[in-house]
Protein backbone atom coordinates (compact mmCIF):
# COMPACT_ATOMS: atom_id res chain seq x y z
CA UNK A 1 0.00 0.00 0.00
CA UNK A 2 2.75 2.20 0.70
CA UNK A 3 4.58 1.62 -2.68
CA UNK A 4 1.06 2.61 -4.49
CA UNK A 5 0.79 5.38 -2.44
CA UNK A 6 4.28 6.72 -3.43
CA UNK A 7 3.70 6.22 -7.25
CA UNK A 8 0.47 8.15 -6.94
CA UNK A 9 2.19 10.78 -4.72
CA UNK A 10 5.09 10.60 -7.73
CA UNK A 11 2.25 11.12 -10.63
CA UNK A 12 0.89 13.75 -9.06
CA UNK A 13 4.14 15.59 -8.60
CA UNK A 14 4.51 14.95 -12.02
CA UNK A 15 1.72 16.39 -13.88
CA UNK A 16 2.31 19.99 -12.49
CA UNK A 17 5.83 19.82 -14.33
CA UNK A 18 3.64 18.21 -17.52
CA UNK A 19 1.57 20.98 -17.05
CA UNK A 20 3.92 23.51 -16.74
CA UNK A 21 5.56 22.27 -20.36
CA UNK A 22 2.58 22.44 -22.00
CA UNK A 23 2.18 25.76 -21.10
CA UNK A 24 5.17 26.72 -22.19
CA UNK A 25 5.10 24.98 -25.80
CA UNK A 26 1.65 26.89 -26.03
CA UNK A 27 3.21 30.06 -24.79
CA UNK A 28 5.93 29.56 -27.78
CA UNK A 29 3.13 28.65 -30.69
CA UNK A 30 1.24 31.78 -30.02
CA UNK A 31 4.18 33.67 -30.24
CA UNK A 32 5.23 32.50 -33.48
CA UNK A 33 1.37 32.74 -34.99
CA UNK A 34 1.69 36.61 -33.51
CA UNK A 35 4.69 36.88 -35.63
CA UNK A 36 2.91 35.25 -38.69
CA UNK A 37 -0.17 37.42 -38.05
CA UNK A 38 2.03 40.65 -37.53
CA UNK A 39 4.09 40.21 -41.12
CA UNK A 40 0.64 39.17 -42.93
CA UNK A 41 -0.51 42.33 -41.78
CA UNK A 42 2.74 44.40 -42.61
CA UNK A 43 2.68 42.37 -46.32
CA UNK A 44 -0.62 43.72 -47.07
CA UNK A 45 -0.01 47.56 -45.75
CA UNK A 46 2.70 47.33 -47.75
CA UNK A 47 0.44 46.56 -50.58
CA UNK A 48 -1.86 48.48 -49.99
CA UNK A 49 1.06 51.62 -49.70
CA UNK A 50 2.25 50.34 -53.11
CA UNK A 51 -1.11 50.23 -54.98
Amino acid sequence: MVKELLELTEALLRTPQRQAERIEQLRNEIAILKGERRKAQADVQGERDGA
